[in-house]
């Protein structure tokens, strides 16, 4: 059986290179990357056919079958993304003709009700392709169950139709404790909850945005201890959870200097915004600490498609390269 991945729109800076299928490189989400590696396929760009790089709070650059494809304003959202809708369910009809199962990532929450005309990513991919589609929490973040039940009661009820069930991410505890719960739940929806998944402190996986730095570190005895910076509109940097990931380090992401202890090296990952729209272009000396401890002169890419900018190189503590 091939089981192919899929996320009609991805909005990372976190990106990795494939090839398409006329030969050409692309570029698509790292998630489906990963996923197809996973599934022991080939990635390609129908897996992840539109991917918006943030370029500030209200424009992204789009890419659309792993190419550059111009920007698009948050005001678009309504009218102004038709286009990538045919493209993204076009990219999914030609990967359902070719694998036997294709698993469909959505993207935030079904329910985002002032968006739903326009929704082309969860709901409304599941309606062009009549997909069973099962609502997946997070229960380590709180709010689990009233976040399931208010996801089914305000869907219209052409999408609750298509509403199959429920699993349960990230659970650390006691089973016995939660189950109830789930009972209640199955009555009230009228759903089943098709699963727990328990909570893995040992699976690293990079992430697509920054709201992962936090949980990923070490206990503070590690002999190696990196900082990283966290800048305005930084995208997760690979290269800091890989470091909070080795046994023998830790890694410590934090905007105040409250926060920081001494460190053995530091690291300053990639904002993901351009230069103009990036206030924390420039080396930081706002504080007589901040400019004792920071030897790095901050550096900042673009998209794919755009040209970077650099400040000037310099060594940190332990001499490797910023």
């Amino acid at each position: 059986m091939r089981v192919a991945p899929y996320k009609a729109q991805n909005m990372s800076n976190n990106s990795m290179v494939c090839q398409g299928t006329d030969g050409r490189t692309a570029e698509i989400g790292r998630a489906q990357w990963v996923q197809a590696r996973a599934a022991q396929v080939t990635p390609e760009p129908a897996m992840n056919p539109v991917l918006l790089k943030p370029g500030s709070d209200r424009r992204s650059h789009v890419v659309v079958m792993g190419q550059p494809a111009g920007e698009v304003e948050a005001t678009d959202f309504a009218t102004g993304r038709r286009h990538l809708a045919a493209a993204a369910h076009a990219a999914y009809d030609d990967l359902a003709s070719r694998f036997d199962v294709v698993v469909a990532e959505g993207a935030g929450s079904p329910t985002e009700i002032n968006l739903r005309s326009s929704d082309y990513v969860n709901m409304g991919l599941a309606r062009h392709a009549d997909l069973p589609v099962v609502v997946v929490g997070d229960i380590d973040r709180g709010g689990l169950f009233a976040s399931m039940f208010g996801t089914l009661a305000l869907l219209e009820p052409a999408d609750q139709a298509l509403i199959a069930g429920f699993v349960v991410n990230k659970f650390r505890g006691d089973l016995g404790l939660l189950r109830p719960g789930l009972q209640q739940l199955e009555t009230l929806t009228g759903r089943p909850v098709h699963g727990v998944l328990p909570w893995h402190p040992d699976l690293w996986l990079d992430s697509e945005d920054a709201l992962d730095l936090e949980g990923r570190r070490n206990p503070e005895s590690a002999r190696i201890r990196v900082a990283v910076i966290r800048l305005p509109g930084s995208a997760t940097s690979p290269t800091s959870t890989r470091s909070a990931s080795n046994p023998l380090s830790t890694s410590s992401s934090s905007p105040t200097h409250a926060t920081w202890r001494t460190p053995t090296s530091w690291c300053s990952p990639a904002p993901g915004r351009r230069c103009p729209t990036w206030p924390g272009c420039a080396p930081a000396g706002s504080t007589s600490r901040s400019r004792r401890m920071w030897p790095l002169v901050a550096r900042c890419w673009g998209s794919v498609a755009d040209s970077r900018c650099s400040a000037p190189r310099s060594t940190t503590r332990t001499g490797w390269r910023a």
